[in-house]
């Protein structure tokens, strides 16, 4: 079995042995966001208005039309990219999660039932849909380096540090950079033979850009692990790898910001574990 299906089956298996008895929550808002990037603005404020939403209420297709002020056809557009069939099989998950949540309400498993949810959810989204040729190439270059970098402050600096331990582990010279005024300096040092991996997670950063760029430009091999679209599309690097699905939901506040990028570290551990 590939590396990525191991891994994805491990976190899963140990997930369902301690929840086995409850069904995942929220799946139709997961979808929303899932597809939130891809989305029309007409269908981001339909979006926008079942995210934001917690009571039950008259969901049914003009109704909901007429509050939003779009069209029927709107919301079946909508429901069809949220990979359900229409807007009436739509809502009738997305009134069962809400129901739930409801029945949940008084159970004093709620909050980690919520927190089993995100990080079920993280791990669909970053394992599940990796791009395996990506992670080879990325994993290849890691064992041919001498020397590899790995830059992140804050949160991302706690997933830099988790890179470093773990790979250290695997014979690798690896080395995590976690203040910004230092990241500059240390990529103004390296070769063409290095590899630099920044890490950012929940916010950009202008010092890991600046290293980045001149990291790439004294020729080695970059990589950008990040949880914000708008900020990869502005670092230019060998390889990014794009974590969650860029909107803010307010996750991050019981489960912690730095978990999609821990389990990038995880898929090229497993990578890297599996082919030596």
């Amino acid at each position: 079995m590939p590396p990525f299906e191991l891994l994805l089956k491990s976190r899963t298996q140990n997930a369902s042995c301690f929840w086995q008895n409850h069904d995942c929550m929220n799946s139709a808002k997961q979808h929303i966001r899932d597809v939130y990037e891809q989305l029309t603005t007409v269908e981001r404020s339909i979006a926008t208005y079942f995210l934001g939403n917690e009571e039950q209420r008259d969901f049914c297709q003009r109704s909901v039309a007429n509050r939003l002020y779009v069209s029927e056809a709107s919301l079946s557009r909508f429901a069809q990219k949220c990979q359900y069939k229409g807007y009436r099989e739509f809502v009738w998950h997305y009134e069962h999660d809400l129901a739930r949540r409801a029945a949940l309400a008084g159970d004093p498993a709620a909050p980690l039932l919520s927190l089993r949810d995100d990080c079920q959810y993280q791990l669909d989204l970053v394992l599940a849909r990796a791009d395996t040729e990506q992670m080879r190439r990325i994993s290849l270059r890691l064992e041919q380096s001498p020397r590899i970098y790995v830059l992140g402050a804050c949160y991302a600096g706690l997933a830099a540090r988790e890179f470093e331990l773990r790979f250290l582990h695997l014979g690798l010279a690896v080395q995590a950079v976690t203040t910004v005024e230092d990241m500059p300096l240390r990529a103004g040092l390296v070769t063409e033979d290095d590899v630099v991996i920044g890490m950012t997670a929940e916010a950009a950063c202008l010092e890991l850009e600046e290293a980045l760029l001149l990291a790439r430009e004294r020729g080695a091999f970059t990589v950008l692990v990040t949880t914000e679209p708008d900020f990869a599309k502005g670092v230019t690097v060998d390889e990014c790898i794009l974590v969650g699905n860029g909107r803010k939901t307010g996750h991050g506040i019981e489960r912690s910001p730095q978990l999609p990028l821990l389990l990038v570290t995880d898929a090229l551990y497993a990578m890297l574990h599996h082919n030596g």
